[in-house]
């Protein structure tokens, strides 16, 4: 049986979110976001006054609960979480959606869970890498922004295998990273606009050629 994700595994998670976003930040625009907590998405909380253990709850509520985390494998969750906190829920699950081969509709329903269940845990999270640093280089534009995301969801990988308990794959993660490097252009135009449009096609990852002929 597929280990699935709990508090323990969100407490992991969040402090990974934490060491990321940082207590104080802006965005492009202005904004305010504290603790990862943007100003502009939660227009019902005064994110300046939000003390790290309230954004801890808000991370829990929105994102955490958001993409029904504990109903995914243990090897999974903190990834799409992390995801979640930094791109939405709707896109972070989309992507789920497009490494595990269903329907992209950008809500966590029991087919998704299902597939995720079914999928090979570390097969999906490079997969998952692959797409998020991909997406974030195609709506950015900066090879340096990207470059950050990429360091940020190799790590989350690292502590998805540890949670996993897959044991010694440092080497196998570390050959994937060369993998991931040379597919991230190649799936930064056609892929994005993939999972952005929630289209009925899909891709698995045994079948990525099908990333590059979908319409």
């Amino acid at each position: 049986m597929v280990a699935k994700a709990n508090r323990s595994t969100f407490d992991r998670a969040v402090a990974h979110v934490l060491k990321w976003e940082g207590d104080n930040s802006f965005d492009r625009n202005g904004g305010k976001i504290r603790f990862g907590i943007h100003q502009a998405n939660h227009p019902s909380i005064d994110v300046a006054k939000l003390t790290r253990d309230d954004a801890i709850e808000v991370h829990r509520s929105c994102y955490w609960d958001g993409i029904r985390a504990e109903e995914l494998p243990v090897a999974i969750a903190p990834m799409v979480f992390d995801c979640a906190v930094s791109l939405g829920v709707a896109t972070a699950i989309r992507i789920l959606q497009y490494a595990v081969g269903v329907v992209r509709s950008g809500v966590m329903d029991t087919q998704t869970i299902r597939a995720t269940l079914d999928s090979d845990p570390l097969a999906t999270i490079c997969y998952y890498s692959t797409l998020r640093i991909a997406w974030c280089y195609e709506q950015l534009k900066s090879e340096y922004a990207s470059r950050g995301l990429a360091v940020r969801t190799m790590e989350c990988s690292m502590i998805c295998s540890e949670l996993g308990y897959w044991g010694p794959i440092v080497s196998r993660l570390e050959s994937r990273i060369l993998y991931l490097e040379g597919r991230v252009r190649e799936l930064a135009g056609t892929a994005v606009a993939e999972v952005a449009s929630g289209g009925p096609s899909v891709a698995t990852p045994e079948q990525p050629h099908q990333i590059d002929s979908a319409s």
